[in-house]
């Protein structure tokens, strides 16, 4: 059985290997609430939307579990794209989010988290660039030859 834990955007600073999961987890005690799943290394990590009252909504806690999505029933197979990057948090007056950059590239491909932290409406952001993954830049820079 895999056991999770509640971890900080800030313990996951550094160097790593990336891998996006193709899941789209739902809370599991709320149905408005969006998640994501990512791994870091061999690190499965759930975030999840608190939705609050409608109006405002931020990035709940990161939930860790040792596995793949195998084992967290994605159930289906797909290719998986592994990236090597650097992880930043983004603790500011406008954002606390986590912030993925691919180390070949240099562009953001990910980010989870809260922007306008400090407004009366804080909003959940979750967003993904694929066109900053080493593979897709390789596609891009061959058809412009």
């Amino acid at each position: 059985m895999n056991k999770s834990k509640v971890i900080g955007f800030a313990d996951l600073i550094g160097e790593a290997e990336f891998t996006i999961v193709p899941l789209s987890p739902r809370h599991p005690f709320d149905n408005d609430a969006n998640g994501v799943a990512f791994m870091l290394g061999d690190t499965m990590f759930f975030c999840f939307e608190d939705p609050d009252d409608g109006y405002r909504s931020t990035a709940g806690p990161l939930l860790t579990g040792q596995g793949d999505a195998y084992a967290f029933g994605s159930g289906y197979t797909t290719q998986y794209i592994k990236e090597p990057v650097l992880v930043a948090h983004i603790d500011d007056n406008y954002w606390d989010i986590l912030r993925v950059t691919s180390r070949i590239t240099g562009q953001v491909i990910f980010e989870i988290g809260t922007s306008n932290v400090d407004d009366y409406y804080p909003c959940y952001h979750e967003e993904r660039n694929p066109a900053g993954l080493s593979a897709n830049a390789r596609v891009r820079i061959k058809m412009e030859d």
